[in-house]
């Protein structure tokens, strides 16, 4: 046992340790508080995961839908379903906390996947470097902290991707693989292009390199993916128009207007050298895409460090693949081509791509792409460490321990900026910090001033005031007036009117309204105003009457 144990105990098992407990404190720590408050996507998902525990539907009433309703074009269901755990652990009061926390869970699960794709293909040494790049990177710990649905597809992508990776070694993984890879449709629409064209380039290849066989595995993989994959395929055909809206005892699929598949296929044939330019720029830039809260300067997606490793090794990886097509001379007299792990890579790469051609470029709708990156870059630091291996172990085990540091060392400089003040400011700007504080100040001035209706400004977006009031679906559902479906322009909560817009041309004191603090002084003579971090609730005078 002590000799097992002193094997066990190696440098390279402690850094895996080190590495995996930093990117762990980085994705957990003040889950509820950094960053504040909730952004409306968030927010969305938020409300009908806890409309799903309470009611078994969405905001809107769909029984168990196989996508939910928002602003109107729709969101996936996987974060949703797995919200229900914490939900369930909380008595099913919704937090900051519990609406993240799944993110958080699937993202440290990822940094241990990646670790083990590395080790299983090229070593463990080009594992932990992928390991600590994805550890340390501002985009997955930014993304790790934020409970938006599209987030969780690199992290089902990447367990996908390892079962796929130790079915060359048990065959029995594909059935695993296939059904991550399915669920991972649940996740986001780009999933759509990149599942069937990992699947197809990676079984091809495995195909003729006899890693595996077609056989009765492979079917039962087959029929898991069709089998998982089948009620969003049925989805696509409701939303295009060929089926209409099924609502069964158990499950809903309905149209959802302007449903995220159309962001994939119309972007095939309309826009796509825009679409790769904004992509080009957003990687080369690491900015200029997606919402400011995204990412933070200068650090990136990996740093500037990891910008430079991710050239070097996706160079490596494409001259390696490519030479792996070259016959070579066998024992058997006969010529063969070598099976290569870095065709398997640049697959990953190739799938990902796919999807900076099919839909615009934002921070999170290419999302998929940044791990297969990150696969480069820590290719490039493995290459890099074992030329100089050839010539100085010595010096390569310092080059390797430098790399390490250096990313851990950027991180924290990188966490100094994300919990500091600037960003914080930032998200309380945009993320609505202290809503929660306003509507319970509105509802308790609604109770003391006799008033039934509140009135809140449209950049509070209505979401979240469904979601902080609990307005579930069977009173959201009677009340609700619409903008444009599913849209509200207003509902009732209890006896409580919420209209969710202002019409600054028609203010009444028959209302209370939550402002934001531009717009004080159009409040200030006749209301009471409490400000709460961005904004104000405005409670009308009492007239000399005292009348309201």
């Amino acid at each position: 046992m002590t000799e097992k144990l002193k094997a066990k105990i190696n440098i390279e098992n402690i850094e895996f340790i080190v590495i995996l407990i930093l990117g762990a404190f980085y994705r957990f720590y003040k889950l509820g508080i950094y960053p504040g408050g909730m952004q409306r996507d968030e927010a969305t998902v938020a409300m009908n995961s806890l409309n799903l525990f309470k009611n078994g539907t969405d905001f809107v009433g769909n029984l168990n839908p196989v996508y939910f309703a928002d602003w109107g074009d729709g969101h996936s269901a996987l974060y949703v379903w797995l919200t229900q755990i914490p939900l369930l652990l909380s008595g099913g009061k919704m937090s900051l906390f519990v609406s993240r926390l799944p993110q958080a869970i699937v993202a440290v699960v990822t940094l241990i996947c990646v670790y083990l794709i590395g080790k299983e293909t090229i070593g463990k040494k080009f594992g932990l470097f992928s390991m600590v790049i994805l550890s340390m990177s501002p985009w997955h710990i930014m993304m790790a902290r934020w409970g938006l649905d599209a987030n969780l597809a690199p992290g089902f992508l990447m367990i996908g991707f390892l079962f796929l990776v130790k079915s060359v070694r048990r065959e029995r993984n594909l059935i695993l693989a296939a059904l991550f890879y399915g669920l991972s449709l649940y996740s986001y629409a780009c999933t759509w292009v990149v599942v069937p064209t990992v699947l197809l380039l990676t079984g091809v290849y495995y195909l003729v390199h006899k890693k595996i066989a077609f056989n009765k595995t492979v079917i039962i993989a087959i029929i898991v993916l069709f089998v998982t994959a089948l009620p969003l395929m049925i989805f696509v055909l409701v939303n295009s128009g060929f089926l209409p809206d099924i609502r069964l005892p158990f499950i809903s699929i309905v149209g959802m207007g302007g449903y995220r598949g159309s962001e994939v296929a119309g972007n095939f044939t309309e826009g796509a050298i825009e679409n790769i330019k904004k992509a080009a720029y957003l990687l080369i830039h690491q900015s200029g895409a997606g919402e400011p809260w995204e990412l933070i300067l200068p650090w990136g997606f990996i740093y500037d460090l990891g910008r430079v490793l991710v050239v070097i090794g996706g160079v490596w990886l494409f001259i390696k693949g490519v030479l792996s097509f070259k016959k070579k001379p066998a024992e058997d007299g006969n010529s063969k081509r070598d099976f290569s792990w870095e065709v398997v890579f640049l697959i990953q790469i190739i799938a990902a791509l796919i999807t900076c051609v099919a839909t615009y470029a934002t921070i999170h709708r290419i999302n998929v792409l940044y791990i297969p990156l990150i696969f480069a870059g820590a290719y490039g630091a493995y290459k890099i460490s074992e030329a100089i291996k050839a010539k100085k172990e010595v010096i390569s085990k310092i080059v390797d321990l430098v790399v390490m540091v250096s990313f851990i060392t950027l991180s924290i400089f990188f966490w100094k900026d994300y919990t500091g003040p600037e960003y914080k400011t930032l998200c309380e700007a945009y993320w609505g910090v202290g809503m929660d504080e306003c509507i319970d100040t509105a509802f308790k001035a609604c109770e003391e001033n006799n008033l039934k209706m509140i009135t809140v400004e449209k950049a509070a977006q209505w979401p979240k005031f469904v979601l902080l009031t609990e307005t579930l679906a069977p009173e959201f559902t009677s009340s609700a007036v619409y903008e444009s479906y599913p849209i509200p322009w207003s509902f009732k909560h209890k006896d409580i009117l919420i209209q969710t817009r202002i019409d600054y041309a028609a203010i009444t004191k028959d209302s209370v309204y939550i402002i934001y603090f531009t717009d004080y002084d159009i409040f200030k003579d006749d209301f009471d105003l409490t400000k709460i971090y961005d904004w104000y609730v405005a409670v009308p005078k009492l007239s000399t009457t005292g009348e309201n």
